[in-house]
């Protein structure tokens, strides 16, 4: 049988000191077979390696992103409605839009809670967190110049937290949309279905509580020319009563206190105590501290 040499023509039978050496050094400069040679391993791009914008609508969720949206999305704007002090409380810049807010607020506050602990239903989530971002986003434009004039105070701070709230229901919005089947390529009734459900659930978290909101100011502000024309407060009364808890009462002491007219202080009055059980008097001492 032939002896088989190796590159640098050694044979392999040879078994001196030399010959090993120049073998492996001849292997060594040959290097590795041909089917090795440059075959790079495939990319696996983690959430890591992405650009920090692309991490922010990755559909891996971090734990340090959970908290910060936790934080962000629910308990920092907990705490500046607990401390408002001039945005939605008696006499602030939005009161009378107070129903409206607190209840898009709630709803967002509880998509958000859902899509983070267990995800589904995306489609109509996606379109609730959209709500909120909207919101958020729109309400921080709104105190921009109160916030801006109210940093020498520090408390101004809290006019930015809308931004930071609307980033979160942005980014939690973007990924429950690409989690649902319509983005997956989905078929072309299901993929409709599932963008009329983010619709609806947009419209819902908005729309429904602004609407309740409208139809409660028109009968305050109905019952409150009743009381001041002299109608019948006792029909007015029964129907303000069936939405007591949706009724900004603090509007009659407002009224109240404008009013100089004794026989209309007195139906405003009459007003006020039979949907609270309370004087306006006392009530406006209140609001006046």
């Amino acid at each position: 049988m032939p002896r088989r040499t190796y590159p640098g023509g050694v044979p392999s039978g040879s078994q001196t000191e030399p010959s090993r050496l120049r073998v492996a050094v001849a292997l060594e400069m040959a290097g590795p077979p041909a089917d090795t040679w440059n075959v790079p391993a495939p990319a696996t791009p983690t959430s890591d390696r992405l650009p920090f914008w692309k991490r922010q609508i990755a559909p891996e969720i971090t734990i340090g992103q959970m908290v910060f949206d936790v934080v962000a999305g629910i308990l920092v704007p907990l705490g500046c409605l607990l401390l408002d002090p001039i945005v939605f409380r008696p006499r602030g810049l939005l009161q009378r839009h107070a129903l409206f807010a607190y209840a898009t607020i709630g709803l967002s506050f509880l998509s958000l809670a859902v899509w983070l602990s267990c995800r589904r239903p995306a489609s109509l989530l996606a379109g609730a967190l959209a709500a909120g971002a909207v919101f958020s986003f729109v309400l921080g434009v709104l105190l921009l110049p109160y916030s801006t004039m109210g940093l020498l105070a520090i408390i101004g701070v809290l006019g930015f937290a809308p931004f930071l709230t609307s980033f979160v229901y942005w980014r939690n919005s973007l990924r429950a949309y690409a989690l649902g089947p319509a983005s997956r390529g989905a078929a072309g009734a299901d993929a409709l279905t599932r963008r009329l459900a983010a619709a609806v659930a947009f419209v819902l978290v908005v729309g429904l509580p602004w609407a309740t909101l409208t139809v409660v100011n028109r009968e305050t502000a109905r019952v409150t020319e009743v009381a001041l024309s002299s109608g019948d407060l006792a029909t007015s009364v029964a129907t303000l009563k069936r939405m007591r808890w949706l009724v900004d009462t603090d509007s009659f002491v407002w009224t109240y206190e404008k009013e100089k007219a004794p026989e209309r202080r007195q139906r405003l009055a009459e007003l006020y105590r039979s949907l609270t059980g309370r004087e306006i008097e006392q009530r406006l001492v209140q609001l006046s501290d």
